[in-house]
């Protein structure tokens, strides 16, 4: 599949608004962050690595097993066809005034 010029041109310019996006809303974060930790006393160009890479790790780890015991919560998937009556049946007991609203937009 080829792509255009103008497609590549949009995919990027959204690729690097979202890069943007992120860092201008990280940076302020470790910046607070740096600003915290010297004045506890942590002055180690190591530590002021580790803090923010252990933050960002744990929110990653927290959100990752949010995700999965929210994804054993959902019921099984069941096929389409399993709660959908045949369209003969389906307005059988339907009020005759909304009959041509629901021929006209069907929803089942």
């Amino acid at each position: 599949m080829r792509y255009g010029f103008s497609a590549v041109a949009q995919a990027s310019m959204w690729i690097a608004i979202v890069i943007l996006a992120l860092i201008m809303q990280v940076m302020p974060l470790l910046l607070i962050l740096t600003l915290f930790n010297m004045a506890i006393g942590v002055s180690s160009a190591t530590i002021l690595v580790i803090i923010p890479i252990a933050l960002f790790g744990s929110i990653i780890v927290a959100c990752t097993i949010a995700e999965r015991r929210r994804r054993s919560m959902l019921p099984a998937p069941i096929s389409a066809q399993a709660g959908k009556p045949h369209p003969d049946t389906a307005m059988r007991h339907t009020a005759a005034c909304m009959l041509p609203y629901l021929r006209r937009s069907r929803f089942f």
